[in-house]
């Protein structure tokens, strides 16, 4: 049961009013509970030929939290479209219909116009336009996610969409997902879809669950659970440096760089990052072993037979996460003089092993299992969560 006061309304907004909000951060669109911003300039051009013709656009949905800011719940798309069409950073789109808007008598072209082109009262229309206003009065993480889940019927939503709401340390993981790199590596479309976030999430899970099972339930449970400390923090933040030099070594090698950039390799390419922060080894020596490990023949993308086997289907299964981490380790282990020999290194397929032995490195090297610290669990623990940010 809904408590009385949680749902309320608000008199309609106008854009520009909203707007306005966005400026001043009484508005925040950036929630775990809302997607990234995924509308392309063909949703976008629809949305202000909409509002230029008066079809209804739906409601937005807010929660607002103790310290008096609204937190998007649905809508983020179409406030998000309304403040960068009125701050001229897209035009409307070709395809849209009507290309032009009857004002007076005088039709008024839209296509491809800014929004600083606009006739005056065009321009007036948009600030103008009402949104319907309603509200949660500081939900709960579940009462959020029930009304998302409602509000949303029609579209499929995923567990992960739901579930980011209640990670512990989901400040520290956006704040480090604006890494440059990760735009880089990935690309916009993951971007928007929070795979960065995932990726530094999975890699966590690898360092640190006791189990580190990448499937959806017991990953939220532990990310639920545990919070990401500051000092791991830095090392996360000292591996994406560690990827970009790698990106520096690898962009001009398209057919290479293409199939490294899917999830399942950024977070191998991540995960060895930190073992090798944690090492103490040059960048340019994770460089020269990632190179070598992800050397394999054109359809192969690695070295590691088992490494291979285990990126194919059920990969975010246990067996299969530690598959990767431990040929990643095996990669790390090879000594300078040594680092020819990645590719014969000793490696168990079925229980016999293959391959010459690489030679350990002669100063301390830690494995993937003791290179994890112990972490503090509990929703006291580390970083405090910010469910309501």
């Amino acid at each position: 049961m809904f408590a009385p006061d949680l749902i309320n309304t608000l008199r309609g907004k106008s854009a520009e009013e909203l707007v306005e909000w966005l400026k001043t951060g009484a508005i925040n669109l950036d929630t775990p509970i809302q997607r990234g911003y995924v509308w392309d300039v063909k949703k976008r051009g629809l949305l202000i030929n909409s509002i230029l013709t008066s079809v209804p656009t739906g409601s937005i949905w807010f929660n607002k939290t103790s310290a008096g800011v609204y937190e998007a719940l649905d809508g983020k798309q179409r406030l998000d479209t309304v403040r960068a069409y009125m701050n001229n950073e897209f035009a409307i789109w070709a395809g849209v219909e009507p290309k032009s808007i009857s004002v007076n008598g005088e039709d008024l072209p839209i296509i491809g116009k800014l929004f600083r082109q606009l006739d005056k009262e065009l321009q007036r229309k948009i600030k103008g336009h009402i949104f319907d206003i309603y509200w949660l009065n500081n939900a709960t993480n579940e009462e959020k996610k029930i009304i998302f889940s409602r509000i949303n019927s029609g579209v499929p939503i995923k567990p992960a969409d739901l579930n980011r709401i209640d990670i512990l340390s989901r400040a520290a993981f956006t704040s480090l997902a604006k890494h440059p790199i990760l735009g880089l590596w990935l690309g916009d479309r993951k971007v928007r879809k929070f795979v960065d976030e995932d990726v530094l999430q999975d890699v966590f899970c690898m360092l640190c669950a006791p189990k580190p099972n990448l499937m959806s339930k017991p990953r939220s449970e532990f990310l639920k659970t545990t919070a990401l400390t500051a000092g791991q923090e830095d090392e996360l933040r000292s591996a994406l440096d560690c990827l970009k030099a790698f990106h520096a070594g690898v962009s001009l090698n398209i057919p290479l760089f293409s199939k490294l950039r899917a999830k399942v390799h950024t977070e191998a390419l991540v995960y060895a990052a930190v073992l090798a922060v944690r090492r103490g080894m040059t960048r340019e020596g994770y460089v020269r072993r990632m190179k070598k490990f992800f050397s394999g023949a054109e359809h192969i993308v690695s070295v590691s037979e088992p490494y291979n086997t285990a990126c194919r289907s059920g990969s975010s299964k246990e067996p299969q996460v530690r598959a990767r981490m431990d040929a990643i380790t095996r990669a790390l282990d090879v000594s300078d003089s040594d680092i020819g020999g990645i590719g014969v290194e000793s490696e168990v397929v079925k229980g016999k092993p293959r391959g010459r032995k690489a030679k350990p490195k002669t100063d301390a090297v830690i494995g993937a299992a003791s290179a994890r610290p112990p972490v503090k669990r509990g929703r006291g623990a580390g970083r405090p969560a910010n469910a309501a940010e």
